[in-house]
C-alpha cells in the first residue's frame, strides 16, 4: 500500500526531508499533504513542494478556538507566489477573524496586530482558571496570541507569536521574518530567531542554525543584509545540531530562549 494523503507538522516535514533516504524516496503516490501545528518558513515549504509531488494544505487554528480556523487552499501553493506562500489563508465557515492593536481597535490592511477569532467551537475557558480564561476570552471573541496581518484580497498572515517578538531599541523585529530570509539559503537546514539581552538595545537577534553543510556566521548575516533591514539582521549566530521540541513538534523557543538569559529574566515566557 502506498499512502495518498499525509498529515504532519512543518518540524516533521523538515525532518522527513532531511532523511538520508528521502532523496530515492518514491512520494508519487501522494496526492495531498496537509501541514499544521506552527509557522512554516519559506525556505521549508518551497524545498518541500519542488520535492513532493500532489498539492499542499496547510491549517491554521488551536485547541481553544475549536481547532481549524483557516486553510491557504492548494491552489494557493505557487511558487510563483512567495509571498503567498507564508499566508495562513482564508477563515474557513462560520469562523470570524479580527485584527486588533493594542487598545483592541481595529488595524487596517497590512498592519500588523493581535489575531481574534471566534466561532461557534470556541472554548468556554480554561478548567479553574478564571484569571486565564479572562485575559484569553473577551465578549465571544479567543485572543489567539498570534500577531498577523491582512492583505488586500482578505489572506491573512501570521507575522509572530507575540511572546516571539523582538524588541530591540524600541523596534519591534518578528522573528518569523527573519527565519523566512535564513531558510532560503542553501546551506542552512533548520532556523529559530530569538531575542537575547543586549546592554544597549535590551534584546539583540540571535539566529540559531542547523547546518546543512560547513557555513560561516557572516555569510549567513551578510545574506540577511541584502534582505532585511539593518535592524532586522542578527548580530550574532549560534550553530546546534538539533532544536529542542513541545511535545505537539514545535520548536520551544522557551526553551532555546532559557540559555541565554539565565536569571536575567524576560518579560514573556
Amino acid at each position: 500500500l502506498h499512502p495518498t494523503l499525509l498529515t504532519l507538522t512543518p518540524t516533521m516535514l523538515q525532518m522527513l526531508l532531511d532523511h538520508p533516504d528521502a532523496a530515492g524516496a518514491d512520494f508519487s503516490s501522494l496526492r495531498l499533504t496537509l501541514y499544521a501545528g506552527s509557522p512554516i518558513s519559506l525556505g521549508l515549504i518551497k524545498r518541500a513542494i519542488a520535492a513532493m509531488p500532489g498539492k499542499f494544505m496547510q491549517f491554521y487554528g488551536s485547541t481553544e478556538a475549536g481547532g481549524a480556523s483557516s486553510i491557504l487552499r492548494p491552489d494557493e501553493h505557487d511558487l510563483e507566489d512567495e509571498a503567498k506562500l507564508q499566508s495562513c489563508g482564508r477563515p474557513l465557515p462560520l469562523v470570524e477573524f479580527r485584527i486588533v492593536d493594542g487598545e483592541g481597535k481595529d488595524v487596517t490592511d497590512g498592519e500588523p496586530g493581535e489575531l481574534l477569532i471566534r466561532q461557534p467551537a470556541i472554548t468556554k475557558g480554561y478548567w479553574r482558571q478564571p484569571e486565564t480564561t479572562a485575559g484569553v476570552l473577551e465578549s465571544g471573541w479567543d485572543r489567539s496570541g498570534d500577531i498577523a496581518r491582512r492583505d488586500a484580497e482578505g489572506l491573512y498572515y501570521i507575522v509572530d507569536r507575540a511572546k516571539d517578538m523582538i524588541v530591540s531599541g524600541g523596534e519591534n523585529i518578528y522573528s518569523a521574518e527573519v527565519e523566512n530570509a535564513l531558510s532560503t539559503h542553501p546551506k542552512v537546514a533548520g532556523v529559530a530567531v530569538i531575542g537575547v539581552p543586549d546592554p544597549r538595545w535590551g534584546e539583540a537577534v540571535k539566529a540559531i542554525i542547523i547546518p546543512r553543510e560547513e557555513v560561516e556566521a557572516a555569510e549567513l548575516i551578510a545574506w540577511c543584509r541584502e534582505r532585511l533591514a539593518a535592524y532586522k539582521v542578527p548580530k550574532s549566530v549560534d550553530f546546534v545540531e538539533a532544536f529542542p521540541l513541545v511535545p505537539s513538534g514545535k520548536v520551544s523557543k522557551k526553551d532555546l530562549r532559557a540559555r541565554y538569559w539565565g536569571n536575567v529574566g524576560r518579560s514573556v515566557a
